[in-house]
């Protein structure tokens, strides 16, 4: 989006809101820091660049509401795209959301859940449910490293129900709960060998992990991880095993377990 544009979009969002408002309770405005935030809160008073803006009734109450990505002037170059994000309600309630790290959604995960907004930096899937989960991916560095944040906004407010490394293959509703399963590993998959014979490629075992939302939190469920591994990878157990080699066809076809000569089984063990 061009900034011209962007500018334009946030200043006829706002307007729309506070016309909305006229006659709704006082505006109310709560900050959010997450994290390490002591070198953020030194820019704070800085500029900031508009770099998304959404209008959506988050809470269906009919009400226009809109959501502002925005980035620290003074950050601008840095790998992430935006590190603030301002929640706007018709019902005049405010949520400034600080020290986030927004970058573009990875494009490998299959997201069956539609996203709520028309965004490539941003993805609220649809639910079952009156809640709605924000997904905010960072930039995946060098190291394989890549912070994922997930926040809730109900009628209490905003909660942060996830924050760590953590490889998203899928996210989708697996138990019908109306709620939404993350499907993937907290590491980065490593161990790999081409067969080109076999026109598959061989990698260490690292079964996935479903979480999902209990309470405040998303924790790993044992009998959805089973499950998902056995339909869709293969279930040797919970835990990474480089005893284990896992035959994945360049097809996509289901994988499998296979066994190799000694040779070959530590050329992968030493691969990365």
């Amino acid at each position: 989006m061009k900034s011209s544009a962007i500018v334009y979009f946030y200043l006829l969002s706002c307007s729309i809101l506070f016309v909305s408002c006229e006659e709704k309770q006082e505006e109310q405005t709560n900050t959010v820091y997450y994290g390490d935030y002591s070198f953020y809160k030194k820019l704070d008073t800085t500029a900031t660049l508009a770099i998304d803006g959404y209008v959506i009734d988050l809470d269906g109450d009919q009400l226009k509401d809109s959501i502002i990505l925005e980035e620290i002037k003074d950050l601008a170059g840095d790998p992430q795209l935006y590190t603030m994000m301002t929640i706007k309600l018709g019902n005049n309630k405010n949520y400034v959301i600080k020290n986030i790290s927004g970058e573009l959604i990875p494009y490998h995960i299959s997201l069956p859940l539609p996203n709520k907004l028309k965004s490539d930096m941003l993805y609220i899937p649809q639910t079952g449910k009156g809640e709605n989960y924000f997904f905010v991916w960072d930039y995946q560095y060098p190291d394989g490293t890549a912070l994922l944040t997930v926040l809730s906004l109900d009628k209490q407010g905003v909660h942060t129900l996830y924050e760590s490394n953590f490889y998203i293959k899928e996210i989708s509703d697996l138990n019908g709960d109306g709620k939404p399963d993350l499907v993937g590993r907290s590491h980065y998959e490593t161990g790999s060998r081409r067969i080109d014979s076999l026109d598959a490629s061989v990698y260490l075992y690292q079964p996935y992990q479903v979480l999902k939302r209990e309470h405040d939190e998303f924790i790993v469920d044992s009998s959805l991880t089973k499950t998902y591994n056995a339909a869709h990878y293969i279930f040797e157990g919970f835990k990474d095993d480089d005893s284990i080699y896992v035959l994945i066809p360049a097809d996509h076809n289901k994988p499998s377990r296979i066994a190799l000569p000694d040779s070959i089984m530590d050329n992968v063990r030493g691969a990365g």
